[in-house]
């Protein structure tokens, strides 16, 4: 049965994308099989129910306060990591995300937060944490530093760099962070 189920979805891939692509509620419904065979489903489809996967959440957002992240331009990695220390990962997840420079005036509008994402993506590949690595096939991807324990704090600092990519995802910002 399990074969005959991939051979139709192989074999009918067009149409079941352009139904999906048409009607996205189909996956959480009749159509939900259709992720078992991952050659199925364009990427489109699949991004958009992963995205209605991952905002199924237990409780409304506005439950959450806002995630107050005021910061310093020159120390953008360390006073960010200090404001996300002791928020847990709900708080992290479904707070509104709030990002104020010090010294600074500028109301956060998406402007400044879009600024503080592409700040933190490059601080978080600076050589000085150890963290990451350009891997050496293309030099323009990276891959977790073999020698980060060099940073005492290297394990805090990745779990800090997953939050931060975490809420990038979640609330649909870009980074500038490719990975291997």
């Amino acid at each position: 049965m399990e074969d005959l189920f991939v051979s139709f979805t192989d074999a009918h891939r067009k149409v079941l994308n352009a139904m999906v692509r048409n009607n996205p509620s189909l996956m959480s419904g009749s159509f939900s099989l259709l992720v078992h065979n991952p050659r199925v489903l364009d990427f489109d489809n699949k991004r958009n129910y992963f995205s209605q996967q991952l905002h199924k959440r237990p409780h409304p957002r506005e439950h959450y306060g806002a995630l107050s992240v005021n910061v310093r331009r020159a120390r953008v990695f360390e006073d960010s990591f200090h404001a996300f220390q002791h928020k847990t990962g709900d708080q992290v997840k479904y707070g509104k995300l709030s990002v104020r420079f010090y010294a600074e005036e500028g109301v956060d509008a998406g402007g400044v937060t879009r600024e503080w994402f592409q700040i933190l993506a490059r601080q978080m590949f600076n050589p000085n944490y150890a963290l990451f690595e350009p891997c050496a096939a293309d030099r323009q991807t990276y891959q977790p530093n073999r020698a980060s324990e060099v940073n005492p704090d290297h394990l805090s600092y990745f779990k800090f760099v997953g939050r931060v990519i975490g809420k990038a995802i979640y609330d649909g910002r870009l980074m500038d962070a490719h990975f291997a």
